[in-house]
């Protein structure tokens, strides 16, 4: 199947939370629904640093998201992206809908000059990271810093920045 990628726009906000819900089932959190609110705001803020994008099925419905934001880092004089979310059904996964959007952040990433690509990857998820980490574009690199999980403990988090050794 073929994925259209696009910004998600604040009239896919209905067909973006079953996902955003699910994301947060598979992590363990419950993030409150004004959080969510301020979030999707946030997505659509031409003045915010965060995104949020969607692949669509052939039959326009959205089967897969990711956010991502830019921000300086105190590790790297450059600013960098950090993909945070990435959400995919599990009817659309080991199809390259993943990978799709991780290139697409990475593609927005380099358009905007971001030489870093910073990832938060839950460690027991073989597949995603094992996804992560063949995409040629990008390669791990190690963060030591927590995940905020809402209400359980703490967890490591990994990040992952611009496969070329000059970034």
């Amino acid at each position: 199947m073929t994925a259209i990628l696009r910004p998600l726009e604040p009239s896919d906000r209905a067909a973006w939370e079953p996902l955003w819900e699910a994301y947060q089932r598979f992590y363990e959190v419950v993030i409150p629904p004004e959080t969510t609110d301020l979030t999707w705001a946030r997505f659509h803020d031409p003045d915010e640093p965060m995104h949020a994008l969607g692949a669509f099925g052939e039959d326009g419905s959205l089967v897969g998201i990711v956010h991502s934001i830019f921000h300086r880092s105190c590790w790297l004089p450059q600013w960098t992206c950090y993909l945070q979310d990435l959400y995919v059904e599990n009817s659309q996964r080991g199809l390259g809908t993943g990978a799709a959007l991780i290139d697409a952040v990475a593609d927005l990433a380099r358009q905007r000059r971001r030489q870093a690509l910073l990832d938060d990857a839950r460690n027991e998820c073989h597949g995603a990271a094992a996804l992560r980490q063949d995409r040629r574009s990008l390669r791990l690199h190690p963060v030591s810093q927590s995940s905020l999980k809402i209400g359980l403990a703490q967890r490591p988090r990994r990040a992952i920045d611009s496969g070329d050794s000059n970034a």
